[in-house]
C-alpha cells in the first residue's frame, strides 16, 4: 500500500502542478469548489456499500459476489440521483461564473465513475490483496495525470471548461480497466435484493460517516467559492492539497489495517481493536510531527513551484501543518469504533462535527476569507480527536464481555 501510495504522490504532484499553473487561482478555485461538493456527496453515491463489502468479505470470502453485485447496483442508482441534484441546484450552490457543463462533467466523473473505481479497490481490500488495491488507486491518478498532460500538449486552451472534459474521460478509462481486473481475479457479480435492503441502514451510517469526514475536509473550499473569491479558494485549495499528499503514508497504513479492525472487533470488541491500534499508532504519530516541521520550514517554496499567484498558499500551509497529526488520531479511533460495531455512534459524532464546521465557516469565511477556513479546519479536527478518544475510552471501560453484536450499531 505504501509503494502504491508513493507512486500516487509522484503522479499527484505532477498532476497538481500542471493543473494549478495552467488554470491559475481562479480556474483552479472553480474546479476545486465543484469537486469539493462532489466529494462531500460521493459517499452517498455508493451508500456505504463498499465498506459493507469489506466487512462481510473480511469475515467470509464466499459472500463476495452478492455484496459486489449489490454495491454496483446501489452505486448506479444513487449516483444518478446525486448527479441530478448537483445539476439542478447549481445556481444556488456555485458562483454564476462556473458553467453548467463543468458541474455536470465533474459530477459524472466523481459521483459515478470514481465511486465504481473505489468499489473495485475495496473489493480487493476485503480479500487483503493490497497489491491490486493500490494498483487500482494508482490507475485513477495515472489517468488524471495523463489527461492533464494530453490537454497541455494538445495545444487546446487550458481552461476549466476544457479540463473537465479530459478529467471525465480519464475517469472513464481508469474505471473500465478496474472493472476488468475485478471480474478477472474475483469473478462476476450477482444481486440479492433482500441482503441489499437489510444492509441499507448500516450503509447509511457508513455514508454519513465518510461524507461528514469529507465535509470538514472539503466544504470550506465550496463555501470559499461561494462566500469569498475563487482566488481565495485556489490559495486555500492548493495548501490543503499539499496536506492531503503529506497524509498519504498514513492513509496507506489505514487502508492496510482497515479489514483487521473488523476482524479484531468481531473477536474481542473494542479492547481487541485498542490492543491492535497500540501496535501500529506510534510510527504515524512520529511521522506526522516530522512532516509538520518540514512543511512549516519549506512552505515558502510553494510560489517557486506553482507560481506567484499562489504566494499566500505558503502561509496557509504553515497554519495547516498540524492537520495530518489530528487526522491520524481521529481516523484510528474512528476505525476502532467501526470495527467493533459502533458505526452508528461514529457517524453521529462525525456528522455533529461536520454541522459545526459548516456553521463556523458561515461566520469565519465572510469575515476572514481563507484564514477563516484554516481556523475552522483546526478547531473541527481538534474537536473530533477529543470526542472520539473520549468515547473510545468510555466504551472500552464499559465493555464487560468483548463480544461483537450488531445491536451496537444503533
Amino acid at each position: 500500500m505504501f509503494i502504491g501510495h508513493g507512486m500516487r504522490i509522484v503522479l499527484q504532484a505532477f498532476y497538481f502542478i500542471l493543473i494549478a499553473r495552467g488554470l491559475g487561482t481562479d480556474g483552479y478555485g472553480a474546479f476545486v469548489g465543484v469537486a469539493s461538493l462532489a466529494c462531500i456527496l460521493a459517499p452517498f453515491s455508493s451508500w456505504g456499500s463498499g465498506h459493507i463489502l469489506i466487512k462481510h468479505v473480511a469475515r467470509n470470502r464466499d459472500k463476495f459476489k452478492v455484496y459486489w453485485g449489490n454495491a454496483l447496483f446501489v452505486t448506479t442508482i444513487f449516483s444518478v440521483l446525486l448527479t441530478l441534484f448537483m445539476v439542478f441546484s447549481a445556481k444556488f450552490l456555485f458562483a454564476q461564473s462556473i458553467s453548467l457543463n463543468v458541474i455536470l462533467e465533474i459530477a459524472i466523473a466523481d459521483l459515478f465513475f470514481a465511486r465504481i473505481l473505489d468499489l473495485c479497490s475495496q473489493a480487493f481490500q476485503g480479500f487483503e490483496r493490497l497489491n491490486l488495491t493500490s494498483t487500482i488507486q494508482v490507475l485513477a491518478n495515472l489517468f488524471r495525470f495523463l489527461a492533464i498532460l494530453a490537454l497541455t500538449l494538445s495545444g487546446l486552451p487550458l481552461e476549466v471548461e476544457m479540463w473537465t472534459k479530459f478529467y471525465l474521460w480519464g475517469s472513464i478509462l481508469s474505471t473500465s480497466i478496474s472493472l476488468f481486473l475485478v471480474s478477472f481475479h474475483l469473478g462476476l457479480p450477482s444481486i440479492d435484493f433482500r441482503e441489499m435492503f437489510r444492509e441499507l441502514k448500516e450503509g447509511l451510517y457508513f455514508s454519513i460517516s465518510v461524507s461528514a469526514q469529507n465535509i470538514y475536509n472539503d466544504v470550506d473550499k465550496t463555501m470559499l467559492a461561494k462566500l469569498s473569491t475563487l482566488n481565495a479558494t485556489g490559495i486555500y485549495g492548493a495548501a490543503y492539497r499539499i496536506i492531503d499528499v503529506s497524509f498519504v503514508p498514513v492513509r496507506s497504513l489505514l487502508a492496510a489495517s482497515y479489514s483487521k479492525f473488523f476482524q479484531h472487533g468481531h473477536e474481542k470488541g473494542l479492547k481487541g481493536n485498542l490492543e491492535f491500534m497500540k501496535k501500529i499508532l506510534l510510527i504515524p504519530i512520529v511521522y506526522c510531527i516530522g512532516i509538520a516541521i518540514l512543511m512549516s520550514l519549506c512552505a515558502p517554496l510553494i510560489q517557486l513551484v506553482l507560481g506567484m499567484d499562489f504566494k499566500e498558499s505558503s502561509k496557509a500551509l504553515q497554519l495547516l501543518c498540524l492537520i495530518p497529526l489530528l487526522k491520524t488520531l481521529h481516523h484510528f479511533a474512528a476505525d476502532s469504533l467501526s470495527g467493533a460495531g459502533y458505526q452508528g455512534l461514529r457517524s453521529f459524532v462525525q456528522i455533529s462535527i461536520a454541522i459545526f464546521n459548516v456553521l463556523i465557516n458561515l461566520w469565519l469565511i465572510p469575515k476572514y476569507s481563507w484564514t477563516g477556513a484554516v481556523i475552522s479546519s483546526l478547531i473541527s479536527d481538534g474537536l473530533l480527536v477529543i470526542t472520539l478518544w473520549l468515547i473510545l475510552s468510555f466504551y472500552v471501560n464499559k465493555e464487560k464481555t468483548p463480544i461483537y453484536t450488531e445491536a451496537k450499531v444503533s
